[in-house]
């Protein structure tokens, strides 16, 4: 069988999931957070939020990030909340300053909201304690053959 050129070369993630002592390789990382989604309710305490970037995980956050490693935490379900409302709020100042057309730097409200959501972030942190979760982007090289 002829060797393929380098043409035929073609590039795949697959993402790897591990909770605890446990790790699955997934072909599209919506199946690995639902993984990590169910590993979290099962290995963390009842009422605790599972965490990504210090904000309650999201498919959307998750599947918009760029970082080869994902690592979660577990965080009081008060806490999470809290980060959520914050956020939602200077989500909403934001394109209400975008909508005007004022520079939201500039804006005292959005100062005082971006400290608020440092402010809940800080409280999570330590909330509970919790079982590792991550899931790890691998880039591997396909070749195509043909026959």
């Amino acid at each position: 069988m002829p060797r393929p050129s380098r043409k035929d070369t073609k590039m795949t993630d697959i993402f790897l999931a591990t909770a605890a002592d446990m790790t699955l390789a997934f072909s599209n990382i919506g199946s690995a957070l639902t993984f990590i989604e169910d590993s979290h309710a099962d290995l963390n305490p009842e009422g605790s939020a599972l965490m990504f970037q210090g904000s309650p995980a999201t498919a959307k956050s998750v599947k918009a990030s760029s970082r080869r490693v994902l690592t979660f935490t577990a965080s009081g379900a008060d806490a999470a909340s809290q980060i959520a409302a914050a956020q939602s709020k200077l989500d909403g100042a934001i394109a209400a300053c975008a909508l005007v057309g004022v520079d939201p730097a500039n804006v005292a409200k959005v100062t005082e909201l971006r400290a608020a959501v440092e402010a809940a972030q800080l409280l999570s942190v330590d909330a509970v304690e919790s079982v590792a979760l991550s899931i790890e982007r691998l880039t591997l090289h396909k070749r195509g053959y043909k026959k």
